[in-house]
């Protein structure tokens, strides 16, 4: 599953949805917005089915995010180029599928 934080904006989610992406997103679909990252998205992303998070939240970048049951995506981009950069992450060799993203907190940018 990928699960969007609320930083990404709505057109963003509804053209991944139209991409066919199976997706959630903080404060749509799952959560509040305004969740506490260390308090209530960690133990979101443990819980859930390995999900894959995209967020622009400089703060996750950090190694004591790194689990292997979840993969942290930080989108360092225009926010209207947000749902291009998750669609070409998701196409990259390295993280093509569930398995060779798990683990990972990577930083994506041009």
């Amino acid at each position: 599953m990928f699960l969007l934080d609320e930083n990404i904006p709505d057109d963003q989610r509804v053209k991944l949805i139209r991409w066919h992406f199976p997706l959630k997103q903080i404060g749509f679909d799952v959560g509040v917005k305004g969740m506490d990252d260390r308090e209530h998205i960690l133990p979101m992303l443990h819980a859930l089915g390995r999900p894959t998070f995209f967020t622009s939240d400089l703060d996750f970048y950090k190694t004591k995010f790194c689990h292997h049951r979840h993969c942290v995506v930080i989108l360092r981009t225009h926010s209207d180029e947000a749902a291009e950069y998750v669609r070409r992450f998701l196409k990259h060799p390295d993280f093509d599928t569930h398995n060779k993203r798990m683990g990972w907190v990577v930083e994506v940018h041009k």
